[in-house]
């Protein structure tokens, strides 16, 4: 948990001493393409030394904000961005965020695999060094420096790739920050932690700390991850439909509540009921060993949704991709789908439209001797986004376009017309607004209540929790518990894994 800025009896946020004018001020914020206004008049203030968390559905105007924010976009003339008190609207170039003191993280880190630790690190000044001779000893060491401060153990002169996904994370953040060189006043996150374990946000976060307090910078933390954002942020922001809803201190944040003033109503957060008994075995693994999975052993039965879980690099992460990889076109036939975790680049396909990805699977039964026709791609294309809610409602689009949630009710929604007996879930609401979520939980639900069995592996306790019958804890490769009835609630997941980490003894079939 991050030392949070004071608050008053009255829930107001109270100023730190000799900080009256925060580090970023934004007034009126307002951009309209075509007839839509993305923004509408949006005013916020980011102070030095804190994090604020800036949250809402897809579409509600966050990804708008940072593009104008970075120079991608230009906003309408009555907006004003202050930094340090300075006003510097419009910016002058498409790049002058960075001179003055503004830098991003992406959630693909922008990082190049092939490329040393040190290459990435510090590659503005390797780029824009003066004549042909790179001190590369001076680099290595600057970098291993900079590592070293942070915690990660690394040999700077390795590639990148090698690194631990927490680790990449925070070279990328390091990075952000070390481009700026003096002049560091705003680190924007986008979404840093979708691919990372639970295990790998605290370690981001606290660096994340540790670079506010020791050059007074100021973070704007964006994510769909509520429990994330409450626990590391000092203030809340929500936007809906392009305007501002709230700002809230994080302290007096809970999931439900902001759950409540993203969405506008009340969102399910228990676990629905469901009919128990016994029921046929659809898919028995025993033995399975590919990759970290040293012999992993469960039952699948029909209709049922269970749960594989277990700390990063534990081996659950590998079970699904060597069940459904053993053999793509024989699972198929049998009717095992599979939704990767990556739907950008496994999932989807990002330059065509949303209707040729939601029909992909079915193009021969709808194909006719002359194969697809427009007219048949656009009336199935259309039938399938206002069955799945899918936003924008345009078959047409190019799936590359849409938003992370409707990416993905694309791809999971795809895979569920074809009336599968097995759905192989890798971490499927990563990165998913709350609205979208649940529309994604209540498909799941309801395919299980009609037959489907489903296996969803995944860190995201809170999902598991929502949607599981049974979950499996997997440590060192093998299944060394199960959790069932009651005990499938997120604090109980959380704590067994732990308990298997520590190598106490293995629970089995608790509740």
């Amino acid at each position: 948990m991050i030392s949070r800025r004071p608050v008053g009896s009255d829930g107001e946020l109270v100023g730190l001493p000799g900080r009256s004018e925060p580090n970023v001020r934004l007034q009126n914020v307002s951009i309209t393409f075509g007839d839509n206004k993305a923004l509408d008049s949006v005013s916020l203030e980011i102070p030095a030394g804190e994090v604020v968390g800036l949250v809402g559905e897809n579409g509600s105007g966050k990804s708008t904000l940072i593009k104008i924010l970075n120079g991608v976009y230009r906003p309408d003339s009555v907006t004003r961005l202050f930094i340090r008190g300075e006003e510097i609207f419009p910016y002058e170039d498409p790049s002058a965020f960075r001179r003055h003191g503004i830098s991003f993280v992406h959630q693909d880190l922008g990082l190049v695999p092939a490329l040393s630790i040190t290459e990435n690190l510090l590659h503005e000044r390797i780029l824009h060094a003066r004549g042909a001779f790179i001190n590369w000893r001076a680099m290595h060491r600057e970098a291993a420096g900079l590592l070293a401060r942070f915690g990660i153990a690394a040999d700077p002169r390795q590639p990148i790739s090698t690194l631990a996904d927490t680790d990449k994370a925070l070279v990328a953040i390091l990075r952000a920050v070390e481009e700026l060189g003096p002049n560091k006043t705003l680190l924007v996150l986008d979404e840093p932690t979708v691919f990372l374990p639970r295990s790998g946000t605290e370690l981001l976060f606290g660096a994340v700390r540790k670079l506010l307090d020791e050059y007074d910078m100021s973070v704007l933390l964006v994510t769909h991850d509520l429990e994330e954002v409450i626990e590391n942020s000092d203030t809340i922001v929500v936007l809906k439909g392009g305007r501002l809803q709230s700002v809230l201190p994080a302290e007096s944040a809970t999931p439900a509540s902001l759950s409540e003033r993203i969405v506008g109503r009340t969102v399910g957060t228990g676990r629905p009921v469901r009919a128990a008994g016994p029921a046929e075995t659809v898919l028995d693994c025993t033995g399975l060993v590919s990759g970290r999975a040293a012999g992993v052993d469960f039952e699948l039965r029909r209709g049922e949704v269970l749960g594989l879980t277990g700390l990063a690099g534990s081996g659950f992460e590998d079970v699904l991709p060597a069940i459904y990889g053993a053999a793509p076109r024989g699972a198929l036939a049998r009717g095992i789908v599979y939704v990767p975790a990556d739907r950008k680049t496994e999932g989807g396909m990002l330059e065509v439209s949303v209707a040729e990805n939601a029909l992909m699977p079915r193009l021969g039964a709808l194909s006719g001797p002359f194969g697809l026709s427009p007219r048949t791609l656009a009336r199935h294309g259309r039938d399938f986004v206002e069955r799945y809610d899918v936003r924008p409602s345009d078959p047409g689009k190019d799936f590359r376009m849409l938003s992370g949630g409707n990416q993905q009710k694309v791809v999971l929604g795809k895979w569920l017309d074809t009336n599968p007996s097995v759905v192989l879930l890798q971490d499927p609401t990563q990165g998913v607004d709350v609205g979208a979520r649940e529309g994604i939980n209540q498909r799941l639900l309801e395919a299980a209540d009609d037959g489907t069995a489903v296996l969803c592996a995944t860190t995201d306790y809170e999902q598991l929790a929502l949607i599981c019958d049974r979950v499996l804890i997997i440590e060192d490769g093998r299944v060394v518990g199960e959790l069932a009835g009651a005990d499938v609630e997120r604090n109980t997941i959380a704590m067994h894994v732990m308990q298997g980490h520590r190598g106490t003894d293995p629970i089995r079939k608790v509740g």
